[in-house]
């Protein structure tokens, strides 16, 4: 059923105030809502995988099977990547601070939104109000989302995985989901539902970062080298030695050097037009030894990563790891000598790494080993201090 809402005030029997409520809606697909125009008719969002971004799952719930349906969307590049190229931050757009309010997943029961929750948000993120997820159940699985008397709220609903559960229940994690089914525990279809939004979630985060990565790449590879990039490369280019990134680039043509500057781009998730790709491999090229970016690198424990595409020295900053959420990126920001320091501490490591290890698969993974490890006792001491 469908209703219009309409405000009135009213001064002596006649209304002097009189307005319809437009819709909200978290997932900014539908026209004609109360979102900043222009996007009240031209959709600032698009749906995620498919025509319409519907995922319906199969749960379980006391020996009977359910559908649950997840509905994602994502914010369309085209009006981040205007903003981000006139050196606006789309945030700041009147779209960005509306949906900054809508930021979470909308719990959809029996076609009316209960709440948003925050469950799977990451608080200094952003750009996490740049997608939207909605998760329509009905009202048989009220138990399992933990829905209130008053159909307010839902206390059930959470960001889990098979790990958590695993500690709790001091049992491997192939059995979790076989001892939730035998014990018919409520958390097997949160735990299903929580995997699939957390896997596509993953993606659509990566797609988002992607979006203006390209923009802020084009604006560095037509900037002159800074001072930290030109040390870098005066002491290298002084130091006598041969490591595997200088034997690449004598031995690659201009063809295959552009082909793996291209496969970078991909690695990292920069979704751009040939212009632009054109452009910052351009730049890349043309630059001297060394190229830094930073990049999701998710699943990866590592502070930094070292690559030697096309015979450069390739270091990716994590942005995935706390170091870069904690400090690296405030000092990107705040102070450009002390980050210029920074990139150097990075780059000796790469070419350390890139001589000790060259001719050498073995010394190579031992190099490697030790940045994971390094990385992965930094994180949780970093998660602790935090």
């Amino acid at each position: 059923m469908k209703c219009d809402i309409r405000m009135a005030a009213y001064q002596d029997g006649h209304a002097v105030f009189e307005e319809f409520i437009l819709p909200n809606d978290p997932l900014y697909l539908i026209k004609g809502t109360n979102c900043p125009k222009p996007f009240d008719q031209n959709t600032a969002f698009e749906p995620y995988g498919g025509e319409d971004g519907n995922f319906p799952i199969k749960v379980k719930y006391d020996g009977k099977h359910y559908t649950v349906n997840l509905k994602f969307s994502v914010a369309k590049a085209d009006f981040r990547r205007t903003a981000a190229e006139s050196g606006t931050k789309a945030g700041n757009l009147p779209i960005g601070k509306h949906s900054k309010r809508n930021q979470g997943i909308s719990l959809i029961r029996a076609n009316r939104e209960i709440e948003l929750s925050s469950a799977f948000d990451i608080p200094y993120d952003p750009t996490d109000r740049w997608w939207g997820i909605e998760v329509s159940f009905e009202p048989e699985l009220d138990a399992v989302f933990g829905v209130t008397n008053n159909k307010q709220a839902t206390t059930a609903f959470q960001q889990i995985s098979a790990a958590d559960i695993a500690i709790d229940e001091e049992i491997s994690r192939s059995k979790v989901k076989t001892f939730l089914e035998d014990e018919n525990d409520i958390r097997l279809p949160i735990l299903i539902i929580s995997e699939e939004i957390s896997n596509k979630l993953s993606t659509i985060r990566q797609l988002i970062e992607g979006q203006t990565k390209g923009v802020k790449l084009k604006k560095k590879s037509g900037e002159e080298t800074n001072s930290s990039t030109e040390a870098a490369n005066k002491v290298t280019n002084k130091d006598g030695k041969t490591g595997e990134s200088d034997e690449l680039e004598i031995k690659l043509s201009v063809e295959e050097k552009t082909k793996q500057l291209e496969e970078e781009l991909v690695r990292e998730g920069v979704f751009v037009n040939d212009a632009d790709k054109e452009a910052i491999v351009k730049g890349w090229l043309s630059d001297g030894k060394y190229i830094f970016s930073s990049a999701n690198l998710r699943g990866s424990r590592c502070i930094f990563d070292v690559s030697q595409p096309a015979g450069k020295l390739k270091v990716t900053i994590n942005s995935n790891h706390p170091a870069y959420e904690q400090f690296i990126q405030e000092i990107e920001k705040e102070d450009g000598h002390a980050f210029g320091a920074l990139k150097l501490l990075f780059a000796a490591w790469a070419r350390l790494e890139d001589i000790e290890t060259k001719d050498d698969e073995k010394r190579r993974k031992f190099f490697e080993d030790i940045r994971f490890e390094w990385g992965a006792i930094a994180k949780k001491m970093l998660d602790e201090y935090e």
